[in-house]
């Protein structure tokens, strides 16, 4: 039997085009729901960034690959709080080149499991959700119209 935990869901609204900015806020929304005893951390898709973009230019300086600099930042945070957090992020692959729509489930020392949803508008292609064992149990996570599910 899994034992129960605190989790925690995030909202927040991200500025388009302030990246840094967003992850800034972002970052101390989680560490407050850590702190306050949050073990899962679930946060909105896009969440550091916003959307919608016009075309790949547009978007080009807010894509990042995982891991990366916006990861890093939410990694500390789980390593110092034992907790895990699902970002959601714009994502490139650097060895494609293509853009998704990405969530992550970062934990203490790993990211645990992604997620990459389809930039429909930038040719991007869909990945199936993945399901990964962390110490709340077993879970899976998806992005949008997808269903989302702990099991």
């Amino acid at each position: 039997m899994i034992a129960p935990f605190r989790a925690a869901a995030v909202q927040f609204e991200p500025r388009q085009f302030a990246k840094a900015a967003n992850v800034a806020s972002f970052a101390a929304l989680v560490e407050q729901a850590a702190g306050e005893g949050a073990k899962l951390i679930t946060t909105p898709e896009m969440g550091t960034t916003g959307y919608c973009w016009f075309d790949r230019d547009e978007v080009v300086g807010q894509v990042e690959a995982i891991p990366g600099a916006t990861t890093e930042v939410f990694a500390e945070i789980a390593a110092r709080r034992d907790c895990h957090t699902v970002i959601g992020m714009p994502e490139v692959e650097p060895e494609t080149g293509r853009y998704f729509n990405s969530a992550v489930l970062i934990g203490p020392g790993e990211t645990t499991m992604q997620f990459k949803d389809k930039f429909i508008a930038l040719g991007a292609e869909e990945t199936p959700a993945t399901a990964a064992r962390w110490p709340g149990g077993c879970g899976a996570h998806s992005i949008c119209a997808v269903v989302s599910a702990l099991l």
